[in-house]
């Protein structure tokens, strides 16, 4: 009996550590990320990924209306040096090439 217990206690820890895991490569920055591009036009970002970098070019304004801080870049590929735009706040002025929501 005490073999059997052991058992399901190995299974219950492992199903639960894959769940885990998987649920956390989806997760995302819940809510809005508004911006404006070079032509003037707003675009957004809905529920954004975490820790995947969008080469999202940006001129003017941004809006951080998610749940977690963006961290804009001025070059394509999340590189180089950021600013942070933490949640429910706006930047004026603003120019990137890139911008990532690190977990």
């Amino acid at each position: 009996m005490k073999r059997i217990s052991m058992a399901l206690a190995s299974v219950g820890t492992a199903l639960a550590l894959t769940v885990g895991l998987a649920g956390s490569s989806y997760a995302s920055a819940e809510g809005v990320f508004l911006y404006t591009t070079a032509g003037g036009d707003q675009e957004t970002l809905d529920n954004p990924s975490l820790d995947r970098c969008y080469n999202r070019a940006g001129d003017g304004h941004a809006v951080n209306q998610t749940n977690r801080t963006a961290l804009v870049f001025r070059r394509a590929g999340c590189v180089g040096s950021a600013e942070r735009i933490r949640p429910k706040q706006q930047a004026f002025d603003i120019t990137f090439e890139s911008v990532e929501f690190p977990s």
